[in-house]
């Protein structure tokens, strides 16, 4: 018989309902689902956004803290090449 057909008295028969745990599997997210997980998106994309942001000042720093120290590198390595590049001191002529 089918659903909401009648049976000999006039009175109709309903088709069986599944259990509501039945109904509840095949409906999808509901609302507050997907509020509470665009919430907890939102945190996580946040933390990562402002731990990347102090990362990068950071770096920053750090770069700028290195400028002088590699001055320093750049000039002694000038100063060895200048100095192994140079005639070796052999005394003042006349002297020997």
């Amino acid at each position: 018989m089918k659903a909401g057909a009648t049976q000999g008295g006039g009175t109709r028969v309903r088709a069986r309902e599944p259990p509501l745990a039945d109904r509840r599997a095949h409906t999808g997210f509901t609302l507050i689902e997907i509020v509470v997980a665009l919430a907890i998106l939102g945190l996580v994309t946040s933390t990562v956004y402002l731990a990347l942001g102090g990362a990068m000042t950071s770096a920053e720093r750090v770069k700028e803290a290195q400028k002088p120290y590699q001055r320093g590198r750049v000039a002694r390595s000038f100063l060895a090449s200048a100095l192994r590049s140079s005639a070796p001191f052999t005394g003042v002529p006349g002297d020997g």
